[in-house]
């Protein structure tokens, strides 16, 4: 069984300005690599058959955890391994068909 959350930080958490700096703008100004390392922080926590792969203590950003789910997830529907890194840190998910 997989299991993901996240949860957006809360009021005062210096986490809580990559939310609202991103509300002062224009959505089409924002440029990809900020969109991707900037915005969006959230707690996340992956869990997968028990074992904490993401354990929902620190902070990543939503867009970037989102699309390399999404492309890990592209890569093992079409028969491939795949990996999942972070830009926080040198850790590295390798997934395996």
């Amino acid at each position: 069984m997989i299991h993901f959350s996240f949860e957006p930080p809360v009021p005062g958490s210096p986490w809580r300005d990559t939310w609202d700096k991103a509300c002062q703008f224009s959505p089409s100004v924002i440029s990809e690599i900020d969109l991707f390392y900037k915005y969006f922080g959230v707690r996340a926590e992956l869990v997968v058959d028990g074992v904490e792969v993401i354990s929902g203590q620190g902070y990543l950003t939503l867009v970037d955890l989102a699309l390399s789910l999404r492309h890990a997830l592209n890569r093992l529907s079409s028969g491939e391994d795949s990996a999942i890194g972070f830009t926080e840190n040198n850790e590295v998910i390798r997934l395996r068909r």
